[in-house]
């Protein structure tokens, strides 16, 4: 792959090494950070970009193709932009993957998650064609139907999660056509050839269509078959996984977290994003339990969305015991095996290492204990789902007349508290709530009751599930 190339560390350097001035092509910089913590320095190139990327010092040979993310001190055209994921090899920088990756922060506005999922995927397309040598510039449909092929029979990822990876190459060629970085890569007039005849006689290498909305897609995606639909754990099994945590010797840590999932309706990165600062102190806890009163979180959801939680206090008082409890013996540990240790802050942390959780960690460890509690094709997700669906049936019910409340009244609603963009994707869980009957059970319950709100209805039950956790943590 053609770039310009260099290194550079953080590491001491002697002053007779051969290191160089640390320039990766016209559009990169990669400073130094002097032992006297002199802040780094961008220097000028030709092109009115400036990025100065901090680096860690590891040996670029030793690590094939990855990506680093830039922090505050990284500088675009004068302006602060953290959280760029730049590509690296053992020659330096890909400037075409780093300069989209820009593109995508600066330009279309991507949050920092998820430009570093695109980059993610582009990293494993990168090493892909690294291992069967081809130059970027030379994919065609048939490298991208090998690399799926591949990802499909090999290595056996879900047809969802392959769709994502290519979707995230024709993504870079899209752009690179449209740049003109990679000419004749992608026909961007793919269905509207009747208003531009001149594209209509070339030839591209990688195949486009568009939808009724006017988008291009690469037309190869693996079509998922609809496989089988994952379990949603009712609450005697959700139960049950919580008495199994228990017997384990993260189960305060994993307990609490999937309260967060079952009851909060959190996503994994959402949970994990929590910080030891976001948990009230015990002083403020005993105050809304005595008021009967809640917490709000504002938590950063997908697409880099803040949304407010509702938080029970006897959740957050779980919380706080976790802080002062298990977690503040894993930091006792960690700080024991090594002087330099610095707590992270996360709520969550690693028994071993005394970091923040990985999430994919999270996923396989939650998966194994839902197993071993007789849940089969279930997942911390769809804990989540089993919150989702008793928010949903806690917004059903009907109206004066009798009739069930409209669809799109009840989901705006659920959706809005769950965090959702689109309340379409609610509509799932009130078929389960509608066909099981809950909505009527409910209003039954209180026909002859005062209407109370919706919040208090489901604070009611959250508290009574809680107490009943704790109780059962204490007879054991």
């Amino acid at each position: 792959m053609r770039r310009s190339c260099g290194c550079a560390s953080r590491s001491r350097v002697s002053r007779r090494s051969k290191m160089r001035t640390p320039a990766f092509g016209p559009r990169f910089a990669l400073s130094r950070r002097s032992s006297r913590g002199v802040p780094p320095r961008a220097r000028s190139f030709r092109s009115a970009w400036f990025v100065v990327i901090p680096f860690d010092g590891m040996a670029m040979s030793d690590r094939g193709v990855f990506f680093v993310v830039t922090d505050a001190r990284c500088v675009v055209h004068g302006s602060a932009y953290p959280g760029i994921p730049i590509f690296f090899d053992a020659d330096g920088v890909i400037e075409p993957f780093s300069d989209y990756m820009i593109h995508v922060v600066r330009e279309q506005r991507r949050p920092a998650t998820t430009a570093r999922t695109y980059a993610m995927y582009l990293q494993q397309f990168l090493k892909h064609l690294v291992a069967i040598g081809v130059e970027w510039t030379d994919v065609a449909d048939s490298t991208l139907v090998a690399w799926r092929d591949g990802l499909l029979t090999r290595q056996r990822l879900a047809p969802g999660t392959v769709a994502a990876y290519l979707s995230a190459a024709f993504g870079f060629y899209r752009w690179a056509e449209e740049t003109g970085r990679d000419r004749c890569a992608v026909n961007l007039s793919a269905g509207l050839d009747s208003l531009h005849p001149a594209s209509a006689g070339r030839s591209y290498r990688i195949s486009a269509r568009r939808t009724r909305r006017g988008d291009l897609y690469w037309p190869q995606l693996p079509r998922d078959p609809g496989g089988e639909v994952r379990h949603t754990p009712s609450s005697d099994e959700t139960e049950r996984v919580h008495v199994k945590v228990f017997e384990t010797r993260t189960g305060e840590r994993d307990s609490l977290l999937l309260s967060l999932y079952e009851d909060c309706y959190l996503r994994r990165s959402e949970a994990l994003s929590l910080t030891v600062g976001d948990i009230p102190c015990s002083e403020d806890i005993e105050c809304k339990l005595a008021a009967e009163e809640v917490f709000t979180l504002s938590v950063r959801g997908k697409g880099g969305k803040v949304r407010a939680v509702i938080v029970l206090p006897e959740l957050m008082e779980l919380a706080r015991g976790h802080i002062e409890g298990e977690r503040a013996s894993v930091v006792a540990r960690a700080r024991s095996r090594n002087v330099r240790y610095v707590d992270p802050g996360a709520l969550f942390l690693s028994h071993t290492t005394g970091r923040a959780l990985n999430k994919d960690y999270v996923s396989g460890r939650i998966s194994k204990v839902m197993r071993a509690s007789g849940i089969e094709n279930a997942s911390g997700h769809r804990l989540r789902a089993a919150g989702l669906t008793a928010l949903v049936a806690a917004y059903d019910g009907y109206d004066e007349t009798g009739k069930l409340l409209p669809v799109e009244d009840v989901l705006w609603k659920a959706a809005e508290r769950a965090g959702h963009r689109h309340w379409r994707t609610l509509e799932p869980y009130l078929r389960v709530v509608r066909s099981a009957g809950v909505a009527p059970r409910v209003e039954v319950m209180l026909r002859d009751h005062t209407r109370v709100g919706v919040l208090e209805r489901q604070v009611v039950q959250l508290k009574a599930k809680l107490r009943a956790r704790r109780a059962g943590r204490s007879r054991r």
